[in-house]
């Protein structure tokens, strides 16, 4: 009975903090309604909406811990953590940990898991936007690149010396506070504003390519073709960097002494490997890379070098949230890639009867 009633008690002091709408709210995804069993709600001027629903609606898959009451969405290379009455989020994208404060914490209402749509919704691509007169959230998917779609079709410019990355000013109706070689920033801008620029960049054909988050500075890099634009944002600052791909040049391209398959990454980008860690049994060779000293530099030199790796024919195998793995067919290399703390890891390994495991 104590147990019972300290919970009621729990939920009544939860949802006494909460300012809720009781207007219905609609949701649509690429204009068609997404129908939920129990009513959308709106807490702090976070619209909340059952979990399965919307998962399915974005097609993530759901996974439930009942013994912690926490909740993990996956989808492709992104995988984000609730906890049911905490504000504090964990997603995983590209090997890199991002942590984010909700507005208002998941719950629980008639059995269902209530989540933030706005958050669920853009830490997969997509864009989000609310009109308030219909009191309905709108949803556009990450489709992807759109048959005859161009920065022309859609009426927006491009950045000086661009042929395909549009600028993200002309997108959200603001100038460029500074424009420092090629990085623009911007002052008094929101999450809002950034996914409506990704949205834009995936009908051009932008996909993303690396993923830092450094000191509370997210930042994500996307290409497309031999441009690229990463865009980093801490509070209400964003700054978009743009830059061409490394034309790789094959002929001269520096190998590594014990892999002669295996672009070198330290001379690609001209830099020292820190240390080097050599496993006897498997024939392994690990190399820590130092970071640059921005996050903008660090994914240009893994763009690169992902260039040089795509240049000598390797292919991108395996993925997930902590790790790439390329594979060299001819030689038998694997190349694995992953950002650590305080080092850029490039672990090679040549397969030999059936062998695949890393050190």
């Amino acid at each position: 009975m104590k147990k019972l009633l300290a919970g009621i008690l729990s939920s009544a002091l939860l949802f006494s903090s909460l300012s809720v709408s009781a207007q219905d709210i609609s949701v649509y995804l690429d204009d068609l309604k997404i129908e939920f069993d129990t009513m959308p709600e709106n807490i702090n001027d976070r619209v909340f909406v059952p979990l399965r629903a919307i998962a399915e609606a974005l097609g993530a898959e759901v996974e439930w811990d009942d013994a912690t009451e926490t909740v993990t969405l996956s989808k492709d290379d992104t995988r984000t953590t609730l906890v049911i009455g905490s504000i504090f989020t964990k997603t995983f994208s590209f090997g890199t940990m991002t942590q984010k404060s909700l507005d208002a914490a998941p719950y629980i209402k008639d059995e269902r898991t209530m989540v933030p749509v706005r958050f669920i919704s853009e830490t997969f691509g997509n864009w989000v936007d609310w009109d308030d007169n219909t009191q309905s959230v709108l949803i556009k998917s990450a489709v992807g690149e759109q048959p005859g779609m161009s920065p022309e079709s859609i009426g927006i410019s491009t950045y000086d010396g661009f042929r395909y990355i549009i600028d993200f000013g002309e997108v959200n109706g603001i100038t460029a506070d500074l424009n420092d070689d090629n990085v623009y920033f911007y002052n008094n801008v929101s999450d809002k504003d950034r996914e409506k620029y990704i949205y834009y960049l995936s009908l051009l054909g932008f996909k993303k390519a690396d993923e830092l988050n450094d000191q509370g500075i997210e930042s994500v890099a996307y290409e497309y073709k031999d441009e690229s634009v990463v865009i980093a944002m801490f509070e209400n600052l964003i700054t978009v960097t743009v830059m061409h791909l490394k034309d790789i040049d094959t002929e001269n391209l520096k190998y590594y002494d014990k892999f002669p398959a295996v672009p070198d990454y330290g001379e690609l980008n001209g830099i020292k490997h820190a240390k080097l860690k050599t496993d006897e049994e498997s024939g392994s060779v690990t190399y820590y890379y130092p970071y640059a000293k921005t996050n903008s530099e660090r994914i240009e030199q893994v763009l690169n070098y992902m260039q040089a790796l795509n240049a000598n024919d390797f292919k991108s195998i395996y993925e997930d949230m902590e790790i790439i793995v390329y594979a060299h067919e001819a030689s038998g290399s694997l190349v694995m890639l992953q950002h650590l703390p305080d080092y850029f890891m490039v672990s090679i390994i040549v397969v030999q009867d059936g062998t695949t495991q890393f050190s």
